[in-house]
């Protein structure tokens, strides 16, 4: 498990990275379709999720 970080948080970058986390999710929250389309789904919200723990300072190392 990482540490918390030391420093605080750029209101900024988080609420840049809520809004980028809110549009994923509304382009890729709900999935109808092929495997294509949960395979898009699945990276996009893994994308979100690394930039919203990047803005927290929490982003673990890659392979981790």
């Amino acid at each position: 498990m990482t540490k918390p970080p030391s420093t605080a948080v750029d209101s900024r970058e988080l609420g840049i990275a809520v809004h980028v986390g809110q549009e994923m999710l509304a382009a890729y929250g709900t999935v109808e379709g092929d495997v294509f389309a949960y395979a898009q789904a699945h990276g996009g919200l893994v994308e979100a999720l690394r930039i919203l723990l990047r803005a927290l300072g929490a982003e673990r190392g890659e392979g981790q």
